[in-house]
């Protein structure tokens, strides 16, 4: 899909992708994201984003 994976936001990161839950992240990333205005999810939501049609279970 021509994604790739950073360690850190970053002006053009589309997603914050966490374990656990979206709550469960440092406070200089809650910062950031903000900043950037980057949308948190867990890898669970991610999934369900980009394949709609795959729920794991």
């Amino acid at each position: 899909m021509g994604n790739k994976v950073i360690d850190k936001i970053a002006p053009g990161c589309d997603f914050l992708v966490v374990r656990g839950d979206a709550k469960d992240r440092a406070d200089t990333d809650k910062m950031l994201a903000r900043e950037y205005q980057v949308l948190a999810m867990t890898e669970r939501q991610l999934l369900r984003f980009v394949r709609p049609a795959y729920l794991p279970k």
